[in-house]
């Protein structure tokens, strides 16, 4: 019994510092290494680590109507770095969740926010 409990902790633990390190949805870190894989059905998971752990000052906040707007446009226009924190279909309540992400990140001077007709 203890045997097993032992290394369930163990498998567990293990589990959790892979997930930690490697972190998928840039939750706890950015990557370190290379370029990020952001695929576009996965957006509800990965903006929300964006807005937590990225350096940034600008949000971007919106639907699919702002998503392809680079960062180096924001940044050229709001001076400082930017992320776009843009979720494909995003009802107003998905918005407001970000946008509250982004207000509780220490660097955040600036938030861009758009309201579209059918997010309401």
């Amino acid at each position: 019994m203890w045997l097993f409990l032992a290394a369930a902790i163990v498998l567990l633990g293990c589990a959790a510092a892979f997930t930690a390190s490697v972190d998928p949805y840039q939750i706890y870190h950015t990557v370190s290494t290379g370029r990020p894989i952001l695929d576009i059905r996965l957006q509800r998971f990965y903006v929300a680590g964006l807005a937590r752990s990225s350096d940034y000052e600008t949000a971007l906040l919106g639907t699919s109507m702002l998503e392809n707007i680079p960062n180096s446009a924001v940044k050229r226009l709001c001076g400082g770095p930017a992320v776009n924190l843009c979720v494909s279909a995003a009802s107003i309540h998905e918005e407001a969740a970000v946008l509250k992400l982004a207000l509780k990140h220490p660097g955040t001077n600036t938030v861009v926010a758009t309201l579209d007709f059918n997010s309401l």
